[in-house]
C-alpha cells in the first residue's frame, strides 16, 4: 500500500510540477477509470515516467558536479549555484533551448533544457542555490551538459553571496567544458578573421587563446597589447592548448585593472612546447626566399591541396610570411611572422611591397637587428619547420636596449645570489 499524499509529494518533487496540478490529474484518472486514488497516482507516475519503486526508497544523496561528470553518471541529484541566468534560443528544428551556467565548489557546467522544460529553467535566477533531482548528463561537441528532463525536479533552497567566485580561474586551472572567468594581460594584437576575433591572454601561471563572437568580438577589437582584461567563456582544449570561447549567448570581454604580472618574459633556453613567451635577442638568420603561404581567405589558416582545416575547399590567397632565427645568448629559436607582422617587421608599407622586395634588401634590414618578440611555441597552422609563431614583434631602439640590459643584469645577479 502507498500513501497517496506522499506519492503526490514525491511526484511534485521529481517532476517539478505544482502539487495542485498533480492532485487534479489524479482525480481525473480516478473518475475516468473508476479506480482508487492510489491506483490513479500510480498510473499518473507511470505516465510521467517516474520510477515509483525508486521514488519510494530513501532519497539519493546529491553528488558534486565533478563526480557526476568524471564518472559519467546517467542520472543523479546535485546541489549547485546558478552563476549565469538561462539564455533561450530557437533551434534549427523550430524548438527552443535554454542554457544556464551552474557551478559548485568542484567545477562549472552547462545546464540545458529543451522545449517544454525551458519554462522551468527560465524561473532560475543568478545566485540561486538549487537542489536538482533526476538530472541527466549528455555531451555536446565533447563538452558535458547537465540536462533538465520531464522527470527532473528543480528546487531553489538558498541564495549564494558570491556566485562569480565559483568560476574564477587561472590559466593553469582551465578544464575542458567549464565556464570560467580569467583575469590577465593581453599579449597579442586582437585579430579579426571575419568570423571571430582572437587574441592571447596571459596571467602569472600561463596563457590561453581567446576566441570571441558577436558583440564580444567588437569589444575584443578595442583591446590593446599590454592592457588588462577580464574574459568569461567556455573552455575547450585544442592539441592540449586551452581556448576560452566567448559566445554570443554567455560570455564577456572587457578591459579591467588587473594586478597580475604575466609570466611570459623568458629566455630561449626556457622555452617549451605550448608556451606563449616574450623573448628579446638578435636576428642571426633571415630566410626571405619564400615569403608567402597559401591561406584561407576567411580564417587565414594554411591551405593544403585546396582544403582549409576549418572551412573545407576554398580559393586560397597569398599571405606574407617571414622566417627569422633569433638568438638571446642562451640559444636560438626559429620564428615565423605572418601577415601584417611580417610586413611591419620588414619595414615595408604594404604586402605588395614586401613580396616584391629583394632578398638581399630584407637581409640587410633585419640581420643583426635587436628584436623583442612574443611567440607561441609550435603554434597552429604549420607551413614550414619553424619552432614558434610570432604573436607580436618589434625592433628595439637604444632606449629599449638599455631597459633589456638592465633586466638581464638583475636576472643574472639574482642567479648568482641563488
Amino acid at each position: 500500500m502507498y500513501d497517496v499524499d506522499e506519492l503526490i509529494e514525491k511526484l511534485a518533487r521529481r517532476t517539478g510540477r505544482p502539487r495542485e496540478e498533480l492532485i487534479e490529474r489524479v482525480r481525473e484518472l480516478r473518475d475516468r477509470w473508476g479506480i482508487s486514488e492510489e491506483g490513479a497516482a500510480l498510473a499518473l507516475a507511470a505516465e510521467l515516467g517516474v520510477d515509483l519503486m525508486e521514488a519510494n526508497e530513501e532519497e539519493r544523496k546529491p553528488v558534486t558536479l565533478d563526480r557526476a561528470i568524471s564518472e559519467g553518471l546517467k542520472s543523479f541529484d546535485a546541489e549547485f549555484v546558478v552563476v549565469r541566468a538561462p539564455e533561450v534560443i530557437e533551434t534549427q528544428s523550430g524548438g527552443r533551448m535554454a542554457t544556464a551556467v551552474i557551478a559548485d565548489e568542484t567545477r562549472s557546467a552547462a545546464l540545458v533544457a529543451f522545449n517544454e522544460a525551458v519554462e522551468r529553467l527560465r524561473e532560475l535566477e543568478e545566485g540561486d542555490v538549487v537542489r536538482g533531482e533526476n538530472l541527466r548528463l549528455t555531451a555536446f561537441r565533447g563538452s558535458p551538459q547537465v540536462v533538465v528532463e520531464r522527470d527532473t525536479s528543480l528546487r531553489v533552497i538558498d541564495e549564494h553571496e558570491d556566485p562569480e567566485g565559483l568560476i574564477e580561474r587561472t590559466t593553469s586551472e582551465l578544464r575542458h567544458g567549464e565556464y570560467v572567468r580569467v583575469r590577465g594581460i593581453v599579449v597579442s594584437e586582437p585579430t579579426d578573421t571575419g568570423e571571430r576575433v582572437h587574441f592571447w591572454l596571459s596571467d602569472e601561471e600561463g596563457s590561453a587563446r581567446v576566441n570571441a563572437w558577436g558583440d564580444a568580438a567588437e569589444r575584443a577589437l578595442e583591446l590593446e597589447y599590454g592592457q588588462g582584461a577580464v574574459v568569461e567563456g567556455w573552455v575547450s582544449t585544442r592539441g592540449g592548448t586551452p581556448v576560452i570561447n566567448v559566445l554570443r549567448t554567455h560570455g564577456l570581454v572587457k578591459p579591467a585593472e588587473v594586478s597580475v604580472r604575466p609570466a611570459i618574459k623568458r629566455r630561449v633556453r626556457e622555452l617549451k612546447e605550448g608556451d606563449v613567451a616574450e623573448i628579446s635577442g638578435v636576428v642571426v638568420a633571415v630566410y626571405a626566399r619564400r615569403r608567402y603561404y597559401e591561406a584561407c581567405p576567411r580564417c587565414g589558416r594554411a591551405v593544403r591541396d585546396g582544403e582549409c582545416p576549418e572551412h573545407g575547399p576554398v580559393e586560397p590567397e597569398r599571405r606574407p610570411v617571414l622566417n627569422l632565427v633569433v638568438d638571446d645568448g642562451t640559444g636560438t629559436v626559429r620564428v615565423a611572422f605572418f601577415g601584417d607582422l611580417a610586413v611591419d617587421l620588414a619595414g615595408c608599407e604594404s604586402p605588395k611591397e614586401y613580396l616584391e622586395a629583394e632578398e638581399e634588401t630584407l637581409r640587410e634590414r633585419l640581420l643583426g637587428a635587436n628584436v623583442s618578440v612574443v611567440v607561441r611555441v609550435r603554434g597552429e597552422g604549420v607551413v614550414e619547420d619553424y619552432d614558434a609563431v610570432a604573436l607580436r614583434g618589434q625592433t628595439l631602439d637604444d632606449e629599449d636596449l638599455k631597459r633589456e640590459a638592465s633586466l638581464l643584469l638583475r636576472e643574472l645577479e639574482g642567479e648568482e645570489r641563488a
